[in-house]
């Protein structure tokens, strides 16, 4: 496939695999070594949201824990005994 309209007599460049299908052409050197930080960078910042995220959650968890045994001790302590 070209970019621009292709004229009789203009030479252009086709890919192949081993069966002779047209294939895309390969990315040059500079678009992959583009490409690998920003893969890299996309893989990281998703696994540091991710375990951002759980330990939000988690926090949020046990806190809520804390309180509902904070509020069972002191209806506890409130509690008058026979």
């Amino acid at each position: 496939m070209s970019a621009r309209p292709v004229r009789v007599g203009d030479d252009i460049t086709v890919w192949v695999d081993e069966r002779r299908s047209e294939i895309v052409t390969p990315r040059s050197v500079w678009q992959v070594s583009a490409d690998a930080p920003a893969a890299a960078l996309a893989v990281w910042l998703a696994g540091t949201c991710a375990a951002g995220a759980l330990f939000t959650a988690t926090r949020l968890l046990l806190r809520r824990q804390r309180f509902r045994d904070w509020e069972r001790a002191g209806r506890r302590l409130r509690t008058p005994t026979a």
